[in-house]
């Protein structure tokens, strides 16, 4: 939800909210202020009830307004803009944290492709582990290429074929290397 339309909606909101209130109500009956009469001291000096009574009169509207009074604009402006405000900052929190949810979940993605990555060379390096086991387990070893030439039949075929042989022991050191090197690196 884009900054402007969460203000807007919470202005809205708080506007409906002001509108509906129970300050535009018919205030509650104040509770009764006990008098001096209701609960006489012993010692109290006697005084005429009228007395008390304008002085309890005249003294209550001022020690307290009424609950359900209107309240005045400049009271329920303040009270918006602080609203106002608030939903601003919580506006603004709600982008931040959309902002580093973004960043934590590209991170977590790249991640993600690192480890599946690393999982892929992984099962490589086990399929190639598990081939060099099984020739030195089946007991195919490669003769130097030099008792290949002296034990030949055709002297010739054997140095063409040399090349190959040395092909395939560089692909077997280097198998036997990236395998060592990926040990190091676990």
């Amino acid at each position: 939800m884009s900054g402007r339309l969460l203000r807007a909606v919470c202005a809205t909101a708080l506007a409906t909210a002001l509108a509906v209130s129970p300050a535009t109500a018919a205030p509650a009956e104040p509770d009764p202020v006990p008098s001096e009469e209701s609960v006489p001291p012993e010692d109290a000096p006697e005084t005429d009830a009228a007395e008390v009574d304008a002085e309890t009169a005249l003294a209550a509207p001022e020690a307290a307004p009424e609950a359900g009074a209107p309240k005045s604009v400049a009271t329920l402006l303040r009270g918006l803009q602080a609203r106002y405000r608030a939903a601003e900052e919580a506006s603004e929190t709600y982008n931040a944290t959309a902002e580093k949810l973004k960043q934590r979940t590209a991170q977590a993605k790249k991640v993600d492709a690192e480890l599946a990555k690393a999982r892929t060379a992984l099962e490589l390096s086990r399929g190639d582990a598990g081939r060099l086991a099984r020739e030195q387990y089946q007991g195919r070893t490669e003769f130097s290429a030099y008792l290949q030439l002296l034990l030949a039949r055709d002297p010739l075929r054997a140095l063409d074929q040399s090349h190959v042989v040395e092909r395939v022991a560089a692909g077997r050191a280097a198998t036997v290397a990236r395998l060592t090197a990926d040990a190091r690196r676990a």
